[in-house]
């Protein structure tokens, strides 16, 4: 086969010298698909080719996907050190702001096809008006959290988390007093006992419960098996007494 891969430029320069437009296309050949990503273009060669149909619809954006709640929830109080937790929720809060200047009435993508000799030409174009929403990672709280530590120093970082380690290790000690002063608990004097007791004691308590996950307790009644433990040797020191 003769000729050469002509430049873009070559080639929209024969195409001036020859009177004949140029086309920018995407193919997808397994499925008979072509996108002309320009929409002039689009639908110039539309009229070009005489097509009487021209399909399209809408998208819209519907305004509860990129909701928030409007505190940060109380399984992330013990993930992450109370500084970071604040500038996470101003973060939020400016997020919420643009999200309830949006307008979602209008539509945020326009999609034209139609279908020519068996192929589906097609094109789509973005509202301009949305460039400014945050992308969809930044309703992932997780992903907020090491956008907001970024801003901090590796001294500061350091520092609060071992603040952080050693109030969570603070209201262990304290869960576990109160759980110490509770006689339902002393009377739990076996393994199936404390399972029971464990499963009465923490239910319904999501708050107790991720505490002790970021506490390094896969499970509550690990914690009440290591307390009691505890309990019984104290017990026993005071019988020494």
């Amino acid at each position: 086969m003769e000729g050469k891969v002509l430049t873009k430029e070559e080639l929209e320069n024969l195409a001036r010298e020859m009177c004949f437009s140029l086309v920018e296309i995407g193919m997808d050949e397994a499925n008979n698909k072509i996108e002309i990503s320009n929409q002039q273009d689009f639908l110039d060669f539309h009229k070009h080719v005489e097509n009487k149909l021209l399909f399209y619809y809408y998208d819209f954006e519907d305004k509860s996907d990129f909701t928030f709640p409007n505190e940060i929830p109380n399984e992330y109080k013990y993930r992450y050190p109370e500084p970071i937790r604040a500038r996470m929720q101003m973060k939020i809060d400016e997020y919420k702001k643009l999200i309830d200047e949006a307008d979602f009435s209008t539509p945020s993508r326009l999609n034209l096809f139609y279908v020519k000799d068996g192929f589906l030409f097609y094109n789509y174009a973005f509202n301009e008006d949305r460039d400014d929403l945050p992308d969809y990672d930044c309703l992932d709280y997780d992903e907020i959290a090491e956008n907001v530590r970024q801003g901090f120093s590796v001294e500061e970082l350091d520092e609060m988390d071992k603040k952080h380690r050693e109030d969570i290790e603070k209201q262990i000690r304290e869960l576990k007093e109160v759980i110490f002063a509770d006689p339902k608990f002393k009377l739990a004097s076996n393994l199936s006992k404390r399972k029971g007791y464990s499963k009465r004691y923490f239910e319904g308590k999501s708050t107790y419960l991720e505490l002790l996950r970021y506490a390094g307790y896969r499970f509550p009644i690990d914690f009440i098996e290591e307390i009691y433990g505890e309990f019984k040797e104290e017990e026993k020191n005071l019988h020494k007494k």
